[in-house]
């Protein structure tokens, strides 16, 4: 057998996923799962149509790295800036990643929103969100700073 000194070593990153408002989100985020490298993040989806309270009760029980968010407009914005606040107030270290898919010029707009309610980052792209979930959990592995926002600017021009 091999010995499971390697795999305690790297511990899963646990993530609890939300569907904000209905059956589109959670899909959304089964797609979101299939994206994440399975030896890496364990994902859980919570059923959708929860209470803020409930779901605050199961972050806080289940304790996991990283919360996210999934919406597709319209529906689901005031419940995940509810939830973000809430969560960055009980939990002032928690990665909150907010996947807001669907419609770029309104996601532009009301990222500011979420980002000031406490969510740590807000993606309009699943895999935007893939890569801000990599990065809100694996911060050191950044290259250095001046490289990396030359990269980042071009790929953001050659979009």
């Amino acid at each position: 057998a091999v010995s499971d000194t390697a795999t305690v070593s790297v511990a899963k990153v646990r993530i609890l996923a939300w569907p904000a408002h209905d059956e589109g989100d959670a899909v959304a985020l089964l797609m979101l799962q299939q994206l994440l490298d399975a030896t890496r993040y364990e994902m859980e989806i919570s059923a959708g149509g929860q209470r803020l309270s409930e779901i605050l009760q199961e972050v806080g029980h289940k304790s996991p790295d990283l919360v996210c968010v999934g919406l597709i407009p319209p529906g689901g914005l005031s419940a995940s800036r509810h939830l973000s606040k809430l969560l960055r107030v009980r939990l002032p270290e928690l990665n909150i990643v907010v996947g807001y898919w669907g419609l770029p010029e309104k996601v532009q707009n009301d990222r500011e929103t979420l980002l000031a309610a406490g969510a740590t980052y807000c993606a309009a792209t699943l895999i935007e969100t893939r890569d801000l979930i990599a990065q809100a959990m694996h911060p050191h592995v950044k290259l250095q700073p001046a490289p990396a926002e030359r990269t980042s600017q071009g790929a953001a021009s050659s979009l």
